[in-house]
């Protein structure tokens, strides 16, 4: 036996941090993470992004600069995390400017009676919208990074719809996907 049902409780926190963040383990982590990716749709060949033809990358999202998506009570809390923005940072600095407008919350203000109700758009909210898209017409290629987090996935986390929390459809929509290239993105379970 394993020991499983004698000490269930994981007490050594930092030995299982350590554990996950082993080289081997992190290499499983990876490549599960490349096989698990699904490309759904790639109008005009955008991805992969071909950095030598993009001076201008917008990112744009709730999701963007959120690191939480990867840090849960199933898994380990102490790891690093690169958030999809810092990631694109790194990978083009010096090739590309990153313009980065958060566009809208995860959920608004009335999550979760606004899954049933419509509510209207508050000033603040086309505000943060415009400023996303202001970005996106600029840039040569927009990422917008949307889905669920922590409020709205997960244990005792029912939701009534499959649909983008709070105020994101309102984001992708606003910021033109269909019209430049683009890239959509979404985290969450």
């Amino acid at each position: 036996m394993c020991g499983i049902f004698s000490e269930p409780y994981q007490t050594d926190l930092e030995g299982a941090d350590k554990e996950v963040e082993k080289k081997e383990n992190l290499e499983v982590a990876l490549q599960s993470s490349k096989e698990s990716l699904v490309l759904l749709k790639n109008e005009r060949n955008t991805l992969p992004l071909d950095i030598s033809s993009i001076k201008k990358i917008a990112v744009c999202g709730p999701n963007a600069d959120e690191s939480g998506y990867a840090l849960t009570h199933y898994g380990p809390l102490a790891v690093d995390v690169v958030t999809v923005l810092q990631g694109i940072k790194d990978k083009v600095k010096g090739k590309a400017e990153v313009l980065y407008a958060k566009g809208c919350e995860l959920v608004d203000d009335n999550w979760p009676e606004s899954e049933l109700i419509d509510y209207p758009l508050t000033e603040t909210e086309k505000d943060e919208i415009d400023k996303a898209v202001a970005d996106v017409k600029q840039a040569d290629v927009a990422v917008v990074v949307l889905g669920g987090g922590q409020r709205t996935c997960g244990e005792n986390k029912s939701r009534s719809s499959l649909d983008l929390p709070g105020r994101q459809l309102d984001l992708l929509k606003a910021a033109g996907i269909n019209q430049w290239p683009s890239a959509f993105h979404k985290l969450g379970g």
